[in-house]
């Protein structure tokens, strides 16, 4: 392997750093909500009798992939996430990039995934609004365009693409990360945000006191949330 590029000298104290601890937990915390809600959602479907649908099988695969992405960043903990790169062994810089490569294409598919489930949930609710119904499949397709190009674009990082975990090929080139989680996140915000409010209107228009309205409008902004 190369040589570490040089980085300013660190005190023992900051060498001594870990932050994996707190990482763990908020993998497992972040893993484990939204397991158990999608499994009362599946048991609350067979209680009632209703089938499930659309949204609810993106949602099972959105879990699935979401604990695939755990594992790889329980990987990613165990060779060095959390530390300071000048403290992590030579020999586990390779698979500690190559885990966290990983869960980052993971989470591009996961999060279009989620999106495309509540946007199917909105049709399934709201199906008898022409214009409701245009708007909900215009943001499929912006949301579906934004995954497909976040998850290419994370794959083709670096040329050739193993050199993204793999830093000792020669003449690697990688674009810079940094730039492109900005502009990646900026969209996908955007598009968050229009989730959001998209449904507000109708649940407005209800027949149903303006405090079940309140109620319902604070449900689906937490929801989104």
């Amino acid at each position: 392997m190369k040589p570490r590029q040089s980085m300013p000298p660190l005190s023992e104290e900051e060498l001594a750093e870990d932050q994996s601890p707190q990482l763990l937990v908020v993998f497992v915390i972040f893993t484990a909500l939204p397991l158990i809600v999608v499994t009362l959602r599946i048991i609350a479907r067979r209680v009632t009798h209703q089938a499930i649908s659309y949204d609810d099988w993106l949602i099972i695969i959105a879990v699935f992939l979401c604990i695939a992405q755990f594992v790889f960043l329980i990987e990613a903990l165990r060779y060095g996430l959390g530390r300071h790169i000048q403290v992590v062994p030579t020999t586990s810089i390779e698979p500690y990039l190559l885990y966290t490569f990983l869960s980052e294409l993971y989470y591009a598919i996961d999060v279009t995934l989620v999106k495309m489930s509540i946007l199917a949930l909105y049709l399934r609710l709201f199906n008898i609004h022409p214009l409701f119904k245009m708007s909900c499949y215009a943001l499929m397709v912006i949301v579906l365009a934004w995954g497909v190009s976040v998850t290419f674009t994370t794959i083709f990082q670096c040329s050739p693409i193993s050199a993204a975990w793999d830093k000792t090929i020669p003449n690697l080139k990688c674009f810079n990360l940094a730039n492109f989680i900005i502009g990646s996140n900026v969209p996908n915000i955007l598009a968050d945000a229009l989730i959001i409010v998209l449904p507000l209107p109708l649940v407005w228009c209800l027949k149903v006191s303006p405090m079940r309205k309140f109620g319902l409008i604070a449900l689906f902004l937490v929801a989104a949330m």
